[in-house]
């Protein structure tokens, strides 16, 4: 992370972003996979066509917030809620990858974020881990 810090990011900015960024990845990543999913009734397997689908499916969406997050500093829902990824001016591309890995599964993420709010920086721990933090946009004077 750079020396000079902005305002940490508000909570309902960053739940705002991830909202607008979850409704893009459903349509652009998630649906065109749906025919792989089928209805489900009772307890079926899992076959290996979804299995597939469901890793691809992760993996194009952590790349969805890594090569946004890398290249712009800012996802789509971040541009919109006036947010950004403050990192080192030379990061490389695998700790914007390292920062969105709990984002593929509700679990994962809601103890990732669980962590945020219980620490001063308000950085969820995978942010920690990856030494980048969510700032808000310094407004125009």
């Amino acid at each position: 992370m750079s020396k000079k810090r902005g305002v940490i990011a508000r909570l309902w900015k960053r739940i705002l972003a991830y909202f607008i960024d979850i409704m893009i990845i459903g349509v652009i990543v998630v649906y065109p996979f749906e025919k792989y999913f089928g209805k489900v009734n009772g307890l079926s397997m899992i076959n290996s066509q979804m299995f597939i689908a469901g890793l691809v499916i992760a993996i194009l969406t952590i790349f969805y917030w890594a090569i946004l997050e890398y290249s712009m500093r800012q996802s789509i829902g971040k541009m919109v809620s006036g947010i950004y990824v403050n990192a080192a001016k030379n990061s490389k591309f695998w700790p914007f990858v390292l920062r969105n890995l709990t984002k593929i599964n509700s679990l994962f993420l809601s103890v990732d974020v669980l962590y945020m709010l219980f620490t001063k920086q308000h950085q969820r721990y995978f942010e920690k881990l990856s030494s980048t933090e969510v700032l808000e946009v310094p407004r125009k004077k």
